[in-house]
């Protein structure tokens, strides 16, 4: 068929009205039925292309969007709170574990002495809801305990005292938890041993938990006490 008689890119090929018009002389019957074999495949192929591509090129739509952003924004604020729960629980509020104090002590007497457990860069108030101390050793079968000073002023606290708390402290009570003021001058929490036979204590910190604010966690804290008492 000669070229100009068949427009591929009309759309009134795949239908009436184009293809009579697509028909210049000759036998019209013979041409015409030529023509429908091959301008109606062609033609509503090339429409039918056209119209998938029109859609693929459609943008996204809105609700897939919304879906989108609000799966990347639970995601963040995911990351936001392990974030936060980490620095909430982690370690360095307080002054770890690491100074020690040795000497002598006797029996039937009580030793006091400061654990210093105190904040790294400030002095605030915790609430201590557990304070368990690490005891190695306890061959003087000694009773073991500790208590919170309220420091006498101008205070200072203490370091090793043995009976002779009061010019320190104007009170000296039994603690296992609650608020304890972490500024010396203050308060203290002081460590008690009391040998009931000749024996070493080796007490070697605490391990404190704690809350302050909206931060909590779980230290070693203290230092390590080494006493004997002779026999």
């Amino acid at each position: 068929l000669p070229r100009q008689r068949i427009p591929l890119l009309r759309p009134a090929t795949c239908g009436g009205a184009g293809r009579h018009a697509a028909l210049r002389g000759g036998d019209r019957s013979l041409q015409r039925s030529r023509t429908e074999r091959l301008v109606r495949p062609i033609g509503c192929i090339l429409s039918t292309v056209t119209l998938e591509t029109t859609m693929q090129a459609v943008p996204v739509p809105r609700g897939r969007r919304v879906t989108v952003v609000k799966s990347v924004s639970a995601t963040l604020l995911l990351l936001a709170a392990a974030l936060g729960v980490w620095w909430d629980t982690s370690d360095g509020l307080l002054s770890g574990y690491g100074s020690s104090a040795s000497g002598p002590t006797q029996v039937g007497h009580t030793t006091y002495v400061g654990l210093f457990i105190g904040a790294t860069s400030h002095r605030p108030t915790i609430d201590v809801s557990r304070l368990h101390l690490r005891v190695a050793t306890n061959t003087a079968q000694a009773d073991i305990s500790v208590r919170r000073c309220v420091s006498r002023p101008p205070g200072g606290g203490i370091g090793a005292v043995e009976d002779g708390w009061a010019q320190y402290c104007t009170s000296m009570d039994r603690f296992t938890s609650g608020a304890v003021d972490l500024d010396q001058r203050r308060a203290q929490l002081v460590l008690a041993v009391t040998p009931r036979r000749a024996g070493v204590v080796d007490v070697q910190g605490a391990d404190l938990s704690y809350r302050h604010q909206l931060r909590f966690g779980r230290q070693h804290v203290g230092q390590r006490v080494t006493l004997t008492a002779p026999g």
